[in-house]
């Protein structure tokens, strides 16, 4: 028999995912996405939950994320920090790292949002001035979502079918993952956005030559310095929610991990970042490798 829970679930993420690409998609050309994309979504998710005898979180988890995301999405559509496609790709990353990580997972995920919104308008108008603030006054959409959240959202999922299967071990390293990634793209936002202000040294990663602030690529002490303060707070946020990173090994591999992910994305912006990819996809493959160096590096020093 399925759970009441299970069905409720099902219908959320039908609906999130039935918004997100209206608002992405053309409706005249291609009209036939929408209602294919939420029916995948849906059976995708009920064939992961039969097949793994996954549990469901209670409704009032649900019940709660989704008025939290849609408060911070009111909010963040009233202050110009996220266009509708990012408001309704948030939420559902959001929605689907709470149903397979849990709402400590979430509250990770919540904290990067927090510190990403907070740095984007630091100094604004200096940046702006500059030409090199982030365009459209800051406002962000699904690509960056999407970039920044997917590594962490996969890792969520995997944990979650993880802790059903018997057989399958290393959820541990999925949480190190996750953390690694997001702690990554808090990272590389605090970098980007404060290491712009940064009116002493800034030279490309790739040959150490000067360049002007804000350029691909370009990396500074201040930048630098930031990027370890992001993963600081990552890191102290894993640990006020009680997640079982309490040991120094795991803590080093997080700021260590994130940070080489961080300067991964340095690397890319200076060498095919608008040629080949753009930012979302750099910052996809940024946040992936991230994770991985925490894991490794964990492997190493555990």
């Amino acid at each position: 028999m399925i759970q009441t829970n299970l069905v409720f679930l099902i219908y959320i993420l039908g609906i999130t995912t039935t918004i997100l690409f209206s608002t992405l998609t053309d409706h005249e050309k291609y009209g036939w996405v929408i209602p294919s994309a939420s029916i995948f979504m849906m059976w995708a998710f009920y064939s992961f939950a039969w097949i793994c005898s996954y549990v469901s979180p209670p409704k009032h988890y649900v019940i709660f994320v989704m008025a939290l995301m849609i408060l911070i999405g009111y909010i963040s559509i009233k202050t110009n920090l996220l266009d509708l496609s990012g408001v309704h790709s948030s939420t559902l990353l959001g929605l689907t790292i709470m149903i397979f990580g849990g709402l400590k997972w979430f509250f990770i995920l919540l904290s990067f949002y927090i510190v990403g919104c907070i740095f984007t308008r630091y100094k604004y108008d200096y940046k702006s001035s500059l030409g090199i603030a982030e365009e459209r006054k800051g406002k962000r959409g699904y690509a960056n979502v999407f970039g920044n959240g997917l590594a962490g959202t996969i890792c969520a999922i995997i944990y979650g079918i993880s802790h059903s299967i018997s057989t399958l071990t290393g959820s541990f390293f999925l949480l190190m993952a996750f953390i690694g990634s997001i702690a990554t793209a808090t990272g590389d936002t605090m970098a980007s956005e404060i290491g712009q202000t940064y009116k002493g040294h800034t030279v490309l990663i790739t040959n150490l030559k000067p360049v002007n602030p804000g350029t691909n690529g370009g990396i500074s002490v201040l930048g630098e310095l930031s990027a370890l303060s992001g993963s600081f707070i990552i890191c102290f946020v894993a640990l006020v929610s009680n997640l079982p990173i309490n040991n120094l090994s795991s803590l080093a591999a997080i700021v260590c991990g994130s940070f080489i992910g961080v300067n991964i994305d340095s690397v890319l912006g200076a060498t095919i970042e608008d040629k080949y990819l753009n930012n979302g996809l750099v910052n996809l493959i940024a946040t992936s490798m991230g994770g991985l160096f925490t894991v490794l590096i964990y492997l190493m020093i555990g």
